[in-house]
């Protein structure tokens, strides 16, 4: 039996958090307190969504940055607010409605997905199953391919990237960069 898969905690937010301040990641001056519980529900109403408990740990620490605020999580991440993630998702679900995925096993974007962070792709949360990876800059076929059997597992390899030194902010107009020290087995750390 395979082990299950970490969900996201408060502990977890605050390893994660406190390797965001050694490295001294801009976009957390800019993050936003966290949402409650009531003002989760009132946002994700239009989408008919029901947000998991990973998802309401996720914007119950913090609600992302604002849009035009240096808002960079991580290397090529943007760090949606969950109002943004509302309305990326909503546009989203117009823009590709009734398209399938190229082998018609199901639709290219799932009413259950919503966004959490943003660069060329999401990085989403399928509000009943995994974080999956949507990147709509590649080809079709690499479109929602599984690589996170859970948000806390996503935030640990985040985690652990940060730590090994395999992203680096540098202050300036260089910004967040690759650095050479890929760990071992962190292939998804890019997620």
């Amino acid at each position: 039996m395979a082990p299950e898969a970490p969900l996201l905690t408060a502990e977890l937010l605050a390893q994660f958090e406190d390797e965001l301040r050694r490295r001294q990641a801009p976009g957390l001056a800019y993050a936003q307190p966290g949402l409650t519980d009531e003002a989760m529900d009132a946002l994700v109403k239009p989408l008919g969504l029901r947000l998991p408990a990973e998802a309401r740990a996720w914007w119950g620490w913090r609600n992302g940055t604002p849009q035009y605020a240096q808002r960079l999580l991580l290397p090529w991440r943007e760090w949606l607010s969950l109002e943004e993630a509302v309305w990326r998702a909503a546009d989203v679900r117009e823009r590709f409605a009734g398209e399938l995925l190229p082998d018609d096993s199901g639709p290219l974007w799932p009413d259950e997905w919503l966004p959490i962070t943003y660069a060329t792709g999401h990085v989403v949360l399928d509000c009943h199953a995994p974080v999956h990876l949507a990147d709509y800059g590649a080809l079709a076929e690499d479109v929602a391919i599984a690589r996170a059997p859970s948000l806390g597992q996503l935030v640990i390899w985040w985690t652990q990237a940060l730590a090994a030194g395999a992203y680096i902010y540098v202050d300036g107009a260089q910004g967040w960069v690759d650095g050479d020290k890929q760990p071992e087995g962190l292939a998804n750390a890019w997620l």
